[in-house]
């Protein structure tokens, strides 16, 4: 889960940042991102298994994959809002881009990237529990899966509470993470 949010952040920064400065890669990503953002993940699960074979390298991918559009549609479009009026004034005492970035686009971007982020990291969750489901031999989604398969309600109930008891936590620390970086906003 980690690893596919991990690889999503960066990717996904990556190509925000370079969209929101170049006209072909911003015509590009209005093109590619909502293809992988309107394909079920269920779809890009078992496509990703068939290219790439089933194990935990191969989910880290798709989670990648999966959640990479969210990170850089946020980040391309939030970094395309921020006030010219403000980069002329800097430019015009001469702000080094420097300083442009640590005090104009940083906080501009910081709290539609947290956002994403918390969206991103929950959708990386579902991408490895739906993986374990479907192809891992390993994991709370493989758990689900042979619970199911036994008819055994119980277990299979206890694991979905276990699951989203953990979501529920990651999200709180998420959330009191974005109040702390963004304490400044009042």
């Amino acid at each position: 889960v980690t690893g596919g949010f991990l690889l999503a952040l960066l990717l996904g920064l990556s190509i925000g940042i370079l969209s929101s400065q170049n006209k072909s890669a911003e015509t590009l990503s209005y093109l590619w991102l909502p293809v992988i953002m309107s394909t079920p993940a269920l779809i890009m699960i078992f496509v990703g298994f068939m290219l790439l074979g089933m194990g935990n390298m191969s989910v880290i991918l798709i989670c990648g994959i999966v959640v990479l559009p969210t990170i850089a549609v946020n980040t391309r479009d939030c970094l395309k809002s921020v006030d010219r009026e403000l980069l002329e004034m800097a430019d015009s005492y001469r702000v080094s881009n420097a300083e442009k970035i640590k005090h104009i686009y940083i906080p501009h971007l910081l709290p539609a990237l947290l956002a994403a982020s918390r969206i991103g990291f929950s959708l990386s969750w579902k991408v490895a529990v739906l993986s374990e489901v479907f192809g891992l031999p390993n994991g709370i989604g493989y758990k689900i899966r042979i619970r199911y398969m036994q008819y055994d309600l119980k277990s299979l109930l206890a694991y979905l509470i276990l699951f989203l008891l953990i979501v529920i936590i990651i999200e709180q620390i998420l959330r009191v993470y974005e109040r702390i970086a963004t304490r400044w906003r009042g």
